[in-house]
């Protein structure tokens, strides 16, 4: 009989332990595929209170706020954020893009994904980047901030914002954007600048940088970057601006204070708006300078209430 028993054991004990084996098997795939489901926002596309889903083509969806302070975006397309006479935030993005966030709470809006959520969202559903995503912002409404990057195109207009910091690698277009405080940019991107204010700029970034009738005269502004500059028609209090490899062009400029402008390697053309009540610098380690139309290095008027410094260590400097 220990020998029938012995028998009956081991032949019992297989089946549990493949039954175990199995068992544990299902249990890690199950959750994984939660895991996956999570990340991919599978959990969150319900309609909120705040939120209205319309599903405007088979490869579109849009998606409306009643209520947001703030906006986050961390996706490879185009982004195009543009002012409408609605009441509510419009978001229009690719059905591919599964990664819209509303947070009730802090009034967040989260577009795209980033790191091992946005490797299974390109994976799972074959994530088209060439699609853009449009925001609509209500025309009345000011923005705590936007903040976010993109490696394509960001496109700014009749925007209204406390603080709006962005990273770009493609271009970056700023046209009637006002903000209150503080804007940043960084990244390699290209930027272009048209009726912007802000109270503080802070520009650093490997691109060019084209800026036209602007205002930034409340506090000091700074750009440096490794490419040509370019600032028309354009109010500032303190600005320090450097390329290290580039040419700076400045033209009808409204300086209050003080202008600092610095190349590595690249010739300064500057025409002011005035001769009067000044002291002007300039100094070409490899290079011409010139001053009203004169072969000199310094010049002064008046009261000297406005300060401009010029240096290049390879170029001419042209001062009109």
């Amino acid at each position: 009989t220990s020998s029938t028993k012995k028998i009956i054991s081991e032949r019992g004990y297989k089946p549990m332990k493949k039954t175990f084996i199995v068992g544990f098997a299902l249990t890690i795939l199950g959750i994984i595929f939660i895991t996956i489901a999570s990340l991919n926002n599978a959990f969150y596309d319900v309609p909120q209170i705040n939120e209205q889903i319309h599903f405007v083509s088979p490869h579109s969806v849009t998606k409306s706020y009643r209520q947001v302070r703030s906006i986050e975006l961390k996706t490879p397309n185009d982004v195009k954020v543009e002012a409408y006479a609605g009441k509510s935030v419009k978001v229009s993005a690719p059905t591919s893009l599964n990664q819209i966030h509303y947070q009730s709470g802090s009034r967040r809006l989260t577009i795209g994904a980033a790191g091992v959520n946005h490797l299974l969202t390109s994976l799972l559903n074959r994530y088209d980047y060439s699609d853009p995503i449009l925001i609509k912002i209500p025309r009345q409404t000011t923005l705590r901030s936007v903040k976010g990057s993109s490696t394509g195109e960001l496109n700014f207009s009749a925007l209204n914002v406390d603080q709006l910091r962005l990273r770009g690698t493609d271009e970056v277009h700023l046209n009637n954007v006002k903000v209150n405080g503080l804007l940043s940019i960084s990244g390699e991107a290209d930027l272009n600048l048209n009726n912007v204010t802000a109270d503080n700029l802070n520009i650093n970034n490997d691109g060019e940088v084209d800026i036209q009738n602007s205002d930034f005269q409340k506090q000091p502004a700074s750009i440096a970057n490794a490419d040509d500059i370019s600032i028309t028609n354009t109010k500032l209090n303190r600005a320090n601006l450097t390329s290290s490899d580039g040419d700076i062009n400045l033209n009808e400029l409204q300086i209050t204070h003080e202008l600092t402008v610095r190349t590595s390697d690249g010739d300064i053309h500057t025409v002011l708006n005035s001769t009067k009540n000044l002291a002007v610098s300039a100094t070409a380690n490899d290079g011409k300078t010139t001053i009203f139309g004169h072969s000199r290095r310094h010049f002064t008027d008046g009261n000297l209430a406005t300060n401009y410094s010029f240096s290049t260590n390879d170029g001419d400097i042209h001062i009109e």
